[in-house]
């Protein structure tokens, strides 16, 4: 599921935009560096040196393969990935290392900008992991259909060990094995947060023991009130065979009387996004089979189809989500418009499907823009890694110890030897930016998390729980829940990054105005200018942050604001005599935006010199305004002017020409 053409279309006119407000800034900033450098080739007598990268410049057939290979590729992309794009457009770029190598994807892979994207998805991984624990609780309640203050019955319970362990995790030894997959380390009872998945583990490792009779009391819970008993059993409450958790909820206490208390009070005592099992999930993502856990063929299928289904969810947009419209008449939701199509799969989808599974057997992987290259997997050097960073203190030393050990991979000598020509780093880096929401949610289906959200559906009599046995199980009966949960974890990231774009546009657009309040000479001019300056602030009224028009139409509103900005503001329409009109760096964006469309390089050359032609234009414009300047003219023809009762006269628009 990707952005419909519309609203692909209104990326991509903002993205234009930004680009050329940006290349503008880039442009004045060069040319003085320009003038000093005194150079005495020319642009022609350099074309050989300059154009040494033709992709830069599209000018072969592989280029423009490349580029309408690409074109379909960005087809597939959701509002996250083309957020990303604009960052790196209206990211400032001086302190970059490199160059842009031509397309979005070539900015983002180069100098400092990919690690700045790396850095604040992680920071909202760490700021935002109470928001996440929120949104999975709600979606729990919602889901269940159960009141806040609903009360909950004390009979014992039973749940399937299947049900809950969806990606076959307890199957695992966390201290051989599932060492990456599980928590650090065991905890005391009531020491929080409390290590759950080890706990299922060994309760599978004591048949007919309950957990009251290892630690003398049932589980201790965020209230500090004991809330459950739990006991690994063969056999249920109705003599059915197989593996169960018994869980044995304790009502009547003061702080938990309802569900929802109880769920948050369980929740709040476990860390439902542990950073080790996520990073161990991410890696597993971007490399497929690295650790010791032998996985069958059909499951490594089944687990691809599910992370091909959330990242379909990831991508949709809920522009038409509304409980009523202006009439009173209740809507659709967008989840209330999915069919079953949804959850099908073409013939490309499964041939990607069996390329990803094949990959995980046969120990490679690959990344986006790598020409399909099989790269191996170098287990020993990632296990390695993992373990030194378990042994971090911080969660955030942790998330920065993971960019180390995807830099250090990204080294291996047998991927530069297979790839010598592309920055290995930056593209494993942005693979890594597009799974993160994937890894977080692969995190909150763990059996720790599946617990609290099994036993309250058996609190409520709900057995559809017992049907579970699989993902695809899983997926058939929480197909809200999963569309839900995965949209809302993506929403923050957009969120997050629109925070950060906003800061990219705002001081864009001031450089910008700066520039061209340089360029006029009126000191009246130069306080209007000033002030419409200082007064750039982007408000924000999204209310939904999967609201991928709404997202796009405050993008939009603030380029603009920018546009306004750049010539007669509705505020200095008043004192329009005094306004300069046109000016070289405003000519020269609307120029720039021009020629790309037109497909005509405007950044640096391959080399890192300025652009010649684009110093060509400013020049041309600056001689332009130069000549109107001192010899132009405007002629205006204003009608005869009404009176109003009072006497005055009414204001009226005029036409002219300037010549």
């Amino acid at each position: 599921m990707s952005l419909d053409d519309n609203l692909i279309n209104g990326y991509k006119k903002v993205n234009s935009k930004a680009d050329s407000y940006q290349k503008t800034v880039d442009a004045k900033k060069k040319s003085t560096k320009l003038a000093k450098a005194n150079a005495q080739s020319n642009f022609d007598g350099d074309q050989g040196k300059k154009f040494s990268n033709l992709n830069e410049w599209g000018e072969t057939a592989e280029a423009k393969i490349a580029a309408k290979k690409k074109q379909l590729q960005d087809k597939a992309t959701n509002q996250l990935d083309e957020l990303v794009k604009l960052f790196t457009i209206t990211r400032d770029k001086t302190t970059d290392e490199t160059v842009s190598s031509g397309n979005t994807l070539g900015r983002i892979v180069k100098g400092k900008t990919i690690d700045t994207l790396v850095d604040i998805y992680n920071k909202t991984i760490l700021n935002t992991r109470s928001r996440m624990t929120e949104i999975f609780i709600k979606e729990v309640v919602k889901t269940l259909g159960c009141s806040e203050e609903q009360e909950f019955t004390v009979s014992p319970i039973y749940i399937r060990v299947e049900s809950l362990d969806l990606f076959k995790m307890l199957k695992e030894n966390p201290d051989g094995a599932g060492k990456f997959i599980y928590e650090k380390s065991t905890t005391t009872n009531g020491n929080q947060p409390y290590a759950m998945n080890r706990q299922l583990w060994d309760r599978l490792q004591n048949l007919g023991t309950s957990f009251n009779t290892n630690y003398s009391a049932d589980y201790i819970g965020a209230s500090r009130n004991q809330i459950f008993d739990i006991e690994y059993v063969d056999q249920d409450d109705q003599g059915n065979f197989g593996n169960f958790y018994k869980v044995t909820p304790k009502s009547g206490i003061s702080q938990v009387k309802s569900v929802t208390q109880f769920l948050y009070d369980y929740y709040m005592s476990i860390q439902m996004v542990d950073v080790d099992e996520l990073i161990a999930h991410i890696i597993s993502l971007l490399m497929g089979a690295f650790s010791d856990i032998s996985i069958t063929s059909d499951q490594a299928q089944e687990q691809s189809k599910f992370m091909k289904i959330l990242q379909r969810a990831l991508g949709l947009c809920f522009d038409n989500q509304k409980e009523i419209d202006v009439s009173g008449i209740a809507k659709l939701s967008v989840i209330d418009n999915i069919d079953e199509t949804f959850f099908e799969f073409t013939n490309t989808d499964l041939r990607d499907i069996e390329n990803l599974v094949n990959n995980i057997i046969n120990g490679v992987t690959e990344f986006t823009d790598c020409d399909n290259v099989k790269l191996p997997i170098n287990k020993v050097g990632i296990q390695e890694g993992l373990l030194d960073i378990q042994d971090l203190p911080t969660d955030s030393d942790k998330l920065a110890g993971l960019v180390s050990l995807l830099d250090d991979l990204a080294d291996e000598e047998a991927w530069k030897l297979l790839l010598p020509t592309l920055d290995i780093k930056g593209k494993v880096k942005y693979d890594f930016l597009k799974v993160i929401p994937l890894a977080i949610v692969r995190t909150l289906l763990s059996p720790k998390n599946l617990l609290g959200f099994f036993t309250v559906a058996k609190m409520l009599q709900n057995t559809i729980v017992d049907a579970i046995e699989s993902l695809a199980d899983f997926l058939a009966n929480f197909k809200t829940f999963i569309i839900e949960l995965i949209s809302k974890i993506g929403a923050i990231f957009v969120e997050e990054l629109f925070k950060e774009i906003k800061k990219n546009i705002d001081k864009l657009v001031k450089q910008l105005l700066k520039e061209i309040q340089l360029e006029v000479k009126d000191a009246r001019v130069k306080m209007i200018i000033g002030l419409i300056r200082g007064a750039i602030i982007l408000t924000e009224f999204i209310q939904d942050w999967r609201r991928c028009k709404g997202v796009l139409d405050e993008l939009l509103d603030a380029l603009k604001l920018a546009a306004q900005s750049l010539g007669l503001p509705q505020v200095a329409l008043a004192l329009s005599g005094q306004l300069p009109g046109m000016t070289p760096s405003s000519m020269l964006a609307n120029a720039i935006e021009g020629m790309e469309k037109a497909g005509l390089p405007t950044g640096d050359l391959p080399d890192g010199s300025p652009n010649r032609m684009v110093e060509a234009q400013k020049v041309s414009f600056t001689a332009m305004l130069q000549e109107m300047q001192e010899n132009g003219k405007t002629e205006i023809f204003i009608p005869p002017l009404a009176m109003t009762p009072a006497g005055f006269t009414v204001p009226a628009k005029a036409v002219g020409k300037s010549y």
